[in-house]
């Protein structure tokens, strides 16, 4: 992309034709617009993991022998019994055993109105608890919770890398050299095979450049790779909720 900006650059300065100078710099701003908005993007997925975080309790009430002791959250297994009251976040995935409330599930559907809960009902983690007292039973282990592996689904996709981009990166080397000769040669051969002029063969030789360049595909990887699981994530959550 340099070698292309610098080379409408010099072919504006040439011949005095300055809109191929600002091809130039309209070419290097997109491509510092794009690298900006994966940026960006990539910043939202870990702001947006933050307040999932956030939004998950750090203690439950753990019920042995009528006996209420707070431990951490990563502690509970499943089968033990625990208590949430009014206006406490739900700390995992449980089954009311005993209680009617109203769950606030907002932070997990988006949806605007809390909605009734009474016994053999599921709640989910992070679901902010209404006006009544609940027992529940935990029926998934804590990390197993739809909030946790929606956050491990993420943080995976960050810090592996697609097949689809393993791909285009295993083959980049020999691929760039390629495109590099290929950029070269027709910036050399036309004017001896075919009579054109050096303007025009230098300008099509940039615009070779600019197409065959993988960065685009590159960048355009790994923000719609997270924003297919973000979207697969609240699809399985919808579904989940229609089926029961």
């Amino acid at each position: 992309m340099i070698v292309a900006a610098l080379g409408a650059a010099a072919l504006g300065l040439w011949q005095q034709e300055y809109h191929l100078i600002i091809d130039g710099a309209v070419l290097i701003l997109i491509f510092a617009i794009s690298g900006a908005l994966e940026t960006f993007a990539m910043e939202r997925t870990e702001r947006n993991i933050q307040k999932l975080m956030a939004i998950t309790p750090d203690t439950a009430r753990l019920i042995v022998d009528n006996q209420e002791t707070e431990i951490p959250v990563n502690q509970l297994k499943m089968g033990d019994f625990i208590l949430v009251k009014p206006g406490e976040l739900i700390p995992t995935d449980s089954i009311i055993i005993e209680g009617i409330s109203t769950i606030n599930q907002a932070p997990i559907t988006g949806e605007s109105i809390p909605v009734d809960k009474t016994v053999g009902d599921e709640v989910f983690a992070g679901t902010l608890n209404g006006n009544g007292v609940l027992r529940l039973q935990v029926n998934k282990s804590p990390e197993s919770s739809l909030i946790q592996r929606v956050i491990r689904l993420v943080e995976q996709a960050k810090t592996e890398t697609p097949p689809s981009q393993r791909f285009v990166e295993k083959f980049e080397k020999i691929y760039a050299k390629v495109i590099v000769i290929s950029g070269i040669l027709l910036a050399i051969l036309p004017p001896f095979l075919l009579n054109w002029s050096w303007e025009t063969t230098i300008y099509r030789a940039l615009i070779f450049l600019v197409v065959a360049s993988p960065c685009a595909l590159m960048a355009a990887i790994m923000p719609t790779l997270l924003s297919g699981i973000a979207n697969g994530a609240r699809q399985e959550f919808y579904l989940k909720m229609v089926l029961n």
